[in-house]
């Protein structure tokens, strides 16, 4: 018993971690971002229920990649002032304001957040590259953050945003209390906190045509139902296989948190140099190997028909 609670207790920090990554890169917007915050990247695979996923292109060496795509113009941006959308919520009681605001900040706080945009790219480009190399990435950064320009010396931004999540988790806004169930269960694991994080999973999960950003959030419940139950449908793969079928199922209900501004996408450019990616399934054919990504493709189907059904018992049970 109290080696399995330690497992536990390791998986649930894994959770913290994964939580506070999703929290600082948020698709989602990207990780995640709501309709109406940026816009859905052009081509980015739409299924329809009972239909198998369409497959990533042939995987081909990253470097290849990027030397062949490089000369191309990168990827385009989304221009549009997210901070418009993020003062606009101060001042409304309409949920959907509220969650675009909310989301605007999420995908803004990267970059304006505790570091400011200086001190988040001499972070996020390494050191010791050829002054010309160093430029291009930093270009690519600033190019990426110029849709949150409107935050910049804006320093009660932090708190305001962290109010307009209270009043959205006050509201009823199942995405706000879903990631406040998340970190509640870290910070005081509790077998009752289960079955609230499952039942606001799927709240979520049958509100996605309103917020596709909130799925974000149902990757930790998923595995953490994988963890619980072995026979769950998850495990019948390996966890890299598992975990690429998750991340491209949940790209796939929501395009616009696997778009140009995604983590995975930004830290291709800014860690690797390779900046031409326009959407994260890119990013995914050139990286992941071959096999994972064959052996992913029939999960993901499964994935996107069983959140589209909204069949809470398969996925979280």
């Amino acid at each position: 018993m109290g080696s399995k609670r330690s497992l536990v207790v390791v998986g649930l920090v894994a959770l913290v971690v994964a939580l506070a990554v999703a929290m600082v890169f948020a698709w989602w917007p990207r990780s995640g971002a709501v309709p109406a915050v940026v816009l859905a990247p052009a081509g980015m695979p739409r299924l329809q229920a009972g239909h198998e996923a369409p497959p990533l292109p042939p995987a081909v060496p990253r470097q290849a990649a990027a030397e062949a795509a490089e000369p191309e113009p990168g990827p385009v941006f989304d221009q549009r002032d997210l901070f418009a959308l993020f003062a606009q919520a101060l001042s409304s009681d309409d949920p959907a304001v509220l969650a675009r605001g909310i989301a605007a900040w999420r995908a803004c706080s990267v970059y304006y957040g505790p570091w400011g945009l200086d001190r988040w790219l001499q972070l996020s480009i390494p050191a010791g590259l050829a002054p010309a190399e160093h430029a291009r990435r930093e270009r690519h950064g600033r190019a990426s953050a110029q849709r949150c320009a409107g935050f910049a010396g804006q320093t009660e931004a932090m708190a305001q945003a962290d109010a307009l999540v209270e009043r959205a988790r006050a509201a009823g806004d199942p995405q706000e209390q879903l990631r406040d169930a998340l970190i509640q269960q870290v910070r005081a694991p509790q077998d009752g906190r289960v079955q609230a994080v499952t039942a606001l999973a799927c709240t979520v999960v049958r509100q996605q045509a309103e917020q596709p950003g909130a799925l974000r959030w149902i990757n930790p419940v998923l595995r953490q139902a994988a963890y619980r139950q072995p026979g769950h449908f998850l495990n019948t793969v390996s966890s890299e296989v598992a975990s690429l079928a998750v991340t491209l199922a949940l790209c796939d209900l929501n395009p616009q948190g696997c778009d140009a501004h995604s983590e995975f996408v930004l830290r291709a450019c800014m860690r690797d140099g390779a900046c031409h990616y326009a959407q994260a399934h890119d990013y995914w054919r050139d990286t992941a190997p071959a096999d994972v990504q064959a052996a992913a493709q029939p999960l993901r189907t499964i994935l996107v028909d069983k959140l589209r059904q909204a069949d809470c018992a398969t996925l979280f049970d």
